[in-house]
C-alpha cells in the first residue's frame, strides 16, 4: 500500500492592494512563488485548497471584518495561515494607544486562536535607504 504524497504548498497572498505586497511583489523571485494575490473582496468566492498557505496582509479598521476574514480562512481548511502584523502592536500591548495597533493586535490574537495560524511581525518597509 502506498500513501499519497502531500500536495505542494500553494502560496496565496490576501492583501493584493496592501503596501507590503506592492513593495514585495516587484521582486521577481518572490512574486513568481505566489500562486495568487487576492483582495479581501475576493475572499468569499476564492477557492481555497488544503494545500494553501495564506499570507494575510489584509487589514480592516473594523475588528468584526478582521474576525470574519480569519474565520473564513479557518473554515476553508487551508494548510497554514500566516498573519503578517506590525511591530506597532508591541506598543499597543503597553500603551493602548491609537487605533491601528490596537485593532491589529486584536486581529493577531484572533488569528493565533486558529490551530493552523502563525504570526509574522515585521517592522517598517521603505522603498529606499533615503526614506
Amino acid at each position: 500500500m502506498t500513501t499519497a504524497s502531500p500536495l505542494p504548498t500553494r502560496e496565496i497572498v490576501l492583501g493584493r492592494s496592501s503596501t507590503v505586497w506592492r513593495r514585495l511583489s516587484v521582486e521577481p523571485s518572490l512574486a513568481e512563488r505566489v500562486g495568487a494575490a487576492i483582495g479581501h473582496h475576493d475572499l468569499a468566492t476564492f477557492e481555497f485548497t488544503q494545500a494553501d498557505r495564506v499570507w494575510v496582509l489584509s487589514y480592516s479598521r473594523d475588528p468584526r471584518e478582521n474576525r470574519a476574514m480569519l474565520q473564513r480562512l479557518g473554515a476553508a481548511g487551508v494548510r497554514e495561515i500566516v498573519y503578517v502584523s506590525s511591530a506597532s502592536t508591541i506598543v499597543a500591548q503597553r500603551t493602548r494607544c491609537y487605533e491601528y495597533p490596537r485593532v491589529k493586535l486584536q486581529a493577531e490574537q484572533e488569528a493565533l486562536a486558529l490551530p493552523q495560524a502563525r504570526l509574522l511581525t515585521i517592522g517598517l518597509i521603505h522603498d529606499s535607504v533615503d526614506e
